[in-house]
């Protein structure tokens, strides 16, 4: 017959087994659940910045001086939606990155709001110009 000395070898194994597939569990779902995050958090901010890519797009082909689409006004009407995604990646970048990311996002938002329209021989100046200058702030924001 079997005395409790030696089953306890087989429960101090199994004591740390569990505890072993615990912690691999418990570390493993909040990976996961950080990478999804932010996985989550980077498709809102390319998404908040898709229709401005889209309407510099618009104006840089547009073929022609007339009716140009106008950037500015656009960028401008979205600048809160684009500084809400803005903040909610913000978590998200390294502190190597974070004054890196915070003057790619001031240099964006200073030109979207600097932006002015004058004349009209500056509105095709405008569509190719400054529409190049936020596509390059844009993709520097997106690049984090």
């Amino acid at each position: 017959m079997c005395d409790i000395s030696c089953i306890t070898p087989q429960i101090i194994s199994g004591f740390i087994t569990a505890a072993l597939g615990w912690a691999a569990g418990y570390f493993s779902a909040i990976r996961i659940s950080n990478l999804n995050a932010r996985k989550n958090a980077v498709a809102k901010l390319r998404a908040s910045f898709a229709p401005a890519l889209a309407q510099i797009y618009l104006a840089q082909n547009h073929g022609s001086t007339h009716d140009c689409p106008s950037i500015s006004d656009f960028v401008k009407n979205n600048l809160l939606a684009h500084a809400s995604a803005i903040e909610e990646f913000r978590p998200f970048v390294s502190e190597s990155d974070s004054a890196a990311y915070q003057e790619a996002w001031e240099s964006y938002r200073k030109l979207a709001n600097d932006s002015t329209e004058s004349a009209v021989e500056d509105r095709v100046a405008e569509c190719l110009q400054q529409g190049s200058s936020l596509e390059q702030r844009i993709n520097h924001v997106l690049s984090f």
